[in-house]
Formats: structure tokens, sequence, C-alpha cells
């Protein structure tokens, strides 16, 4: 990514932020448009592109930012889009189950791995949860209706609806969904994770009938993708940052841009400005000015308040191969989930060897406080060293990360699909500036909310196009 090529004057659409949701977009835009079509502009401030899905490459090894696993596959919002752009990645699932290391509906004394069910049939051969406490279970939240849910809580729910005490909130089904909270929601809080999302989602996998994938090539050929669509029709990337929108009457007329070495200049918007960096930092690209006097004030405090998923990531690179283990794993003492990527993808590690991650998601304000991060990553390591003994005698290197931001937006119950900045209208006070990306109102959890948040929008660009 270049700030040396030729400035462009004006453009017609300006896409701020060159992370996975900058790219999605811009690839959707350009490709409507084609080469000699509509101009499409974005810009990073990062001197890479990728934001919080970038990768690291590492004596063969091939890191994501904390789990990075795509649910539903082609099926997903990622998917349909790149069906759309005629760009080909394949989604590999998993050949091995999920498993629990060390639940607390089963393990009386002694650890093991015991299976968390995926599918129907698998709760037929798992201690975990029976079946048909599962079935009635599914019966009931399917007459539910999900809108009075999204502000309730699943402690709530499952404590003041069903009438469960602490140690059946622990147990079998109250474990199942405690570990769907943590890994599906990325939210294992009780009492703020929001049991109507949740629902949501359990509706959406059954629908799908596939669960977690990876991309082959892993995310480097979904940005390859994207970016290949974009440049190949006259979009431009350029690594300057998005200082200032002005204004007339409502509509953004001209961005400001600042490159590295501190040099403004104004560029020119003919049709719309896409801003999909996290809306904490709208100010930031909005200017004050616009933050002030244009865009409405409750808007830009509610986007500043917007509480991220935040944890602590370790990534782990092994020498040998020591598991086949390739689905989700639980590790409950330490509240942590991820997953052995290699064995689903093996170009991710050097031959025969092994990569895995493990995310402990926390309280945003607590990743701040590094006595309470050290204190989750050794609590981590542990119990992870514990369920794999032989990780020690095989290892090339790990990796421990404080992540403040791992997806843009908690799901929780102040922070529902429908109290989130809305990615289907223009921000309240103009009239061309919209919001995309994981801290909008896109349907979902986790890192859907991203993918999902681009067709949405997708979709109401589409209509304005063809008005």
């Amino acid at each position: 990514m270049s700030e040396e090529r030729e400035r462009e004057e004006t453009v017609d659409y300006l896409v701020v932020g060159a992370g996975i949701a900058g790219h999605h977009i811009g690839a959707l835009l350009a490709n409507k448009f084609g080469p000699t079509g509509q101009k499409v502009l974005i810009v990073e401030k990062s001197p890479k592109r990728g934001g919080r899905a970038h990768i690291l490459e590492r004596d063969g090894y091939t890191l994501d930012y904390g789990i990075h696993a795509v649910r539903y596959g082609e099926k997903s919002a990622l998917g349909k889009s790149l069906i759309e752009i005629d760009k080909q990645v394949d989604f590999l699932e998993p050949q091995g189950r999920s498993y629990v290391y060390g639940s607390k509906t089963v393990d009386e004394g002694a650890k093991s791995f015991v299976m968390f069910p995926t599918g129907i049939a698998e709760f037929l051969k798992t201690p975990l949860v029976g079946l048909w406490s599962f079935l009635s279970f599914l019966i009931k939240i399917k007459r539910l209706k999900t809108g009075p849910l999204l502000n309730v809580s699943l402690r709530d729910y499952t404590e003041n609806t069903l009438g469960w005490d602490e140690e059946r909130r622990n147990k079998g089904l109250g474990e199942f969904l405690f570990l769907c909270a943590e890994s599906m929601m990325v939210c294992p809080f009780e009492d703020r994770v929001s049991f109507g999302e949740m629902v949501e989602a359990f509706m959406e996998n059954l629908k799908q009938k596939i669960s977690v994938t990876y991309p082959k090539g892993g995310w480097k050929s979904l940005f390859d993708g994207f970016a290949e669509t974009i440049e190949k029709n006259n979009g431009v990337f350029l690594n300057v940052e998005c200082t200032k929108i002005s204004f007339n009457e409502g509509q953004a007329i001209s961005v400001t841009l600042k490159s590295s070495s501190g040099d403004e200049y104004e560029v020119g918007v003919n049709k719309d400005v896409i801003i999909t960096v996290p809306v904490q930092n709208i100010r930031s690209v909005l200017g004050e000015l616009a933050a002030d006097s244009v865009v409405d004030t409750e808007f830009i405090a509610q986007c500043e308040a917007l509480e991220p998923t935040a944890g602590v990531v370790i990534d782990v690179a092994l020498t040998r191969r020591i598991t086949d283990h390739s689905g989700i794993i639980f590790l409950r003492e330490s509240n942590s989930f991820g997953q052995w990527y290699s064995n689903v993808e093996s170009s991710m590690a050097p031959e025969g060897a092994l990569v895995g991650t493990w995310l402990k998601p926390m309280n945003f304000a607590d990743v701040s406080d590094k006595s309470k991060t050290d204190a989750a990553l050794d609590e981590m390591w542990k119990e992870l060293t514990q369920a794999y003994p032989e990780i020690e005698n095989n290892l090339a290197f790990v990796r421990r990360l404080i992540v403040p931001m791992c997806d843009g937006a908690e799901v929780n119950i102040n922070q529902h699909r429908f109290s989130r900045p809305s990615c289907e209208e223009p921000i309240p006070g103009t009239s061309n500036v919209w919001l995309c990306g994981d801290s909008t109102s896109g349907h979902g959890a986790g890192g859907d909310i991203g993918h999902v948040s681009v067709r949405q929008l997708w979709q109401k660009l589409k209509k304005k196009l063809d008005v």
C-alpha cells in the first residue's frame, strides 16, 4: 500500500479503513462499476492492510490475530460476496470433533477431553448434555419471539424464567449454554450476554447446517481475493489517514487526507463515504467540527461509549504435530477456547508441524490492568500444557497478546443489534456517510457482525444505485 501514487482530486466512493470490512465493501463497489466505471478509493492510516484480521508469517508458520474461524463457510456473508465478485475461496471444515477439557459436568477428579456437540447426532454420544434435554430446550426456544429477549441476559432467562439454580447453570445444558456464550457470542458473562441474540445464533446454526470453517490459504486468500478485484477494477488503496470530512447541508463533499509525513490535502467525494473503522474512533475520522456541528451529538456519544470484546491470546507453534484435534477446544478452568487450525488448513504450519491459537475473553476494563492480563495468560498456559503435555518438548515459539479489541462490539443486553449504530442508514445528520464493520448493527455475533454488516449496507447501496 502506497502514499506515493498520484493524488486523486475527486473520487466517487471513499472507504475509510483497509481491514476486512474495508476490503469487502470496496471489492463489491469496484466489481459493480468495473475498470472504466466510478472511482473507489480505500484509505488506511496503518502501513499494512488487514486491521484486526492481519496475519503474521514467522518461520513458516502463519499466525492470525486471535482465533479467526469463519462461521457457515460459503454460506456466510463473506462466502456470498466472494461468489458475487467471482472469486473462488474454499472454506474447510474441521474433520475432527470439538472438545471440552475439564468439564464441570463430567470431570470430578482427573481432567479429560469431553466431546462438545456441534450437531444433533453428537448429543447422543457426549456425556456433557443429553439429547432429550437439548431437544426440549430447542423446542422451547423455537417458540420464542427473540425481540423482547434481546435485552434479557442468559442468567436472567435461566434463573428467573427456567428456575435454574447455580448448580444447574454450571452443569449439563447450563454448561453447554455457557460455552456457547463464550465461543459463539465471545461473551462468557452470563449476567450480560444477550439471550435473544444467542437464540438467533442457534436458529441460524440450525438453518445453515454448518458451523466453523477456515479459509483455504488462510485469511491472506480472502484479502488477496478482495484486493485483486478492487485493483483490477481501477480501485485504489492509499496509506493515508482520513482526518476530516467536510459537509454541505449534511452531504459529505470532500475529505482531508494526511500522509505519514504530516502533509494534508483534500479529495472531493461525488457519491458516498463509508467508514469501516471501529465506531469508537468516529470523531477522529469526521473531524471535530463535523462531530460537533453536523452529526447528531447523541449518536457520537453512543459510538464512543460502545464496549468491544477484549481478552488475551496465546499462539502456539510446535515443531511436531502432537494431536489431530481440529475442532474448537475449550479449556474450562481458564474459560478460554481455541483451535489447532493447521489441522484444518495444513499450509498454516511447516510440514509435520502444528500451530494453534487460544483466546480468553475478558472485561474490557480489565485488559488495561497488567496484573490481570498476566494472570489470565499464565492460567491459560498452565491449563493448555496440562491438556497437551507434549507442547513444551516440541515448542517452536509462543506469542502472548493482550487484545483490547477482538470484535468492535460485545453482544450484550445493552449492545444488541438494535442498540448499536446502524449499518443500513446514513449517520444521523448526514445523507451520504455510512458505517459498516463489527461495531455496527450487523446481525450475528463475534466476527459475523462485520461481514454481515457489509452485506446489509451493500443491499442499501445497490437500491440507491438502481434509483
